[in-house]
């Protein structure tokens, strides 16, 4: 039986190597990249055709390159979810019409396995504002060789790869608790992390801003590295601030990553709140030192100027001390209410991330992303319009007050099911940083919802667009997003090469563009004219 055949001819090949374009052919035969031919224009000279062969004509002007690789995604269960859910559909659609056919789930310390029984509960409560709405009462999977097998059944297209994640490891030996783990208790989390690395997990994720990830010592942290290291797997990591403190915490797990000799990357590199923004060359100054010192690091970031993560993590750490259960209990206790709020609004906030703190406009600066069928009103409102829909004056003491008391009855309403939008950066830090093309790569930490952060849905083609205007040559961008990331994880896709995997993106440089906005975030970019993964194609 005759496969299936696309022949890409008159293509400006940019192979994800980094090497110059060129104009050539590409033929996919199947699941496969067949045969590459340069300046090869007549389809007939190219193969014997077949009747079922489909030709796609770049006429010259079309760009072909490997398909994007998110460095950053939180997918992990949409592969797991209905087909008409929320979660598989803003996934598919955001991540397939900007061109990324694979994705790197596992995030912030937390993955979707490995997972026990006992605490899959508090687990996914805690988890769900990142990974979007799913029916994980009905997920299964409890280790990654079960995971991926799962993973690859789904009618998901896109290719799931994931880390593993740091908070699963903790809380199989310690549960949500502060204290500082035992040797015993160490050992036991290197041998589950052994186990995801030969179950083919590709790293160790850090989320040191949640719980309990947030807990963990340097003493812990640095043994999980040397195990990395033992795979030559990847540690990325969300680092414990990225505020006040955040030359503090690059130091603290550079010093990890250079003592286990470890593969090192900083997930969403950025510096937040006004006050920090000069801290910008100083992160890049210090990023090049270790590199000079012989650390292996990259970072991955996302092209804007706001974050997103759970609502949850506006709590200072204390609060979080015992798991999602016990946030509640304390949000629901006005003693304890009141001394959060205190920590928020009244008190420095050098040893915590202080998302309220540093967001601009306070209040006004954080936007609720998702929320439950139950609370969708909330989608798309500022904290401050919260208070002002209820009647309260934020800029007032007691309308503050009235507002964070509403506020913390809407977590518990909706069992911390709840993500925002936090603007808090400057845009000049985000471009220099884009601008270190040897280091970086794009991740969209693309959180699903009824009112998504537009990174979801745009922020590849406005990173190439982005560098594009900036002068920068195509093949350092498409490197950047394929051929390097494909190195940094040791995956198979991410070149164009004969015999690799047919995971690939047709574009017109002179049309792509994200048109996602912050008041319309599901728009789909322009420019991409053809997405296929794995010979088939999807777009």
């Amino acid at each position: 039986m005759v496969k299936n055949e696309i022949l890409l001819k008159n293509m400006i090949i940019v192979d994800g190597t980094g090497g110059q374009p060129y104009l050539g052919s590409i033929l996919i035969c199947g699941e496969k990249i067949t045969k590459i031919e340069r300046e090869n224009n007549d389809a007939n000279k190219f193969t014997q055709m077949h009747l079922n062969t489909k030709i796609i004509d770049g006429k010259g002007k079309l760009i072909v390159s490997p398909g994007f690789i998110d460095m950053h995604s939180h997918s992990d269960l949409a592969p797991f979810a209905r087909i008409d859910s929320v979660l598989f559909k803003s996934a598919y659609a955001g991540k397939i019409n900007q061109g990324v056919c694979t994705e790197i789930c596992g995030q912030d310390g937390y993955s979707a396995v490995p997972v026990t029984e006992a605490m899959k509960i508090d687990f996914f409560q805690n988890w769900k504002g990142l990974t979007g709405e799913a029916n994980w009462q009905d997920y299964d999977a409890t280790d990654f060789q079960d995971f991926f097998k799962k993973a690859q059944k789904s009618p998901y297209p896109i290719r799931i790869k994931s880390l593993t994640g740091h908070n699963n490891l903790r809380i199989a030996v310690n549960g949500y608790e502060k204290n500082a783990l035992s040797a015993k208790q160490i050992s036991q989390m290197r041998s589950l992390l052994t186990k995801s690395f030969e179950q083919g997990s590709y790293g160790l994720s850090l989320g040191l801003i949640y719980s309990p990830g947030m807990f963990g010592n340097k003493e812990e942290l640095l043994e999980l590295a040397k195990e990395s290291a033992n795979y030559n797997k990847i540690i990325m990591a969300h680092m414990r601030n990225e505020s006040d403190s955040v030359l503090e915490a690059l130091d603290e797990y550079g010093s990890i990553c250079k003592s286990a000799k470890a593969k090192m990357h900083i997930s969403h590199l950025k510096v937040c709140g006004e006050n920090n923004f000069n801290k910008g060359p100083k992160i890049i100054e210090r990023i090049r030192q270790l590199n000079k010192d012989g650390v292996d690091i990259s970072y991955d970031m996302y092209p804007y100027t706001a974050g997103s993560t759970v609502l949850h993590a506006i709590f200072p750490p204390e609060a979080h001390q015992g798991g999602p259960k016990q946030l509640l209990q304390r949000l629901s206790d006005k003693k304890e209410q009141e001394r959060i709020f205190k920590r928020i609004f009244e008190e420095e906030s050098k040893d915590w991330d202080n998302f309220i703190g540093f967001s601009k406009g306070k209040m006004e600066g954080i936007v609720i992303a998702s929320a439950p069928n139950s609370h969708s009103f909330l989608s798309g409102k500022s904290l401050a319009e919260i208070g002002r829909m209820a009647g309260y004056d934020v800029n007032s003491d007691s309308g503050l007050r009235k507002t964070f008391e509403l506020i913390c009855q809407y977590e518990i309403e909706t069992n911390l099911d709840l993500a925002m939008i936090s603007y808090n950066q400057d845009q000049t830090n985000m471009k220099n940083f884009l601008m270190q093309q040897d280091l970086m790569t794009i991740g969209t930490d693309g959180v699903t919802g009824v009112h998504p952060h537009p990174r979801l849905f745009g922020a590849f083609p406005r990173y190439i667009r982005l560098l594009l205007d900036e002068g920068v040559e195509i093949e350092k961008i498409i490197h950047s997003i394929t051929g390097r990331p494909r190195a940094r994880l040791n995956l198979e896709s991410g070149l164009l090469k004969e015999e690799l995997p047919a995971d690939l993106v047709i574009f017109d440089p002179t049309q792509i563009k994200d048109t996602a906005t912050w008041e319309e975030p599901k728009q789909r970019p322009t420019g991409i004219e053809h997405v296929i993964i794995g010979g088939k194609l999807l777009v």
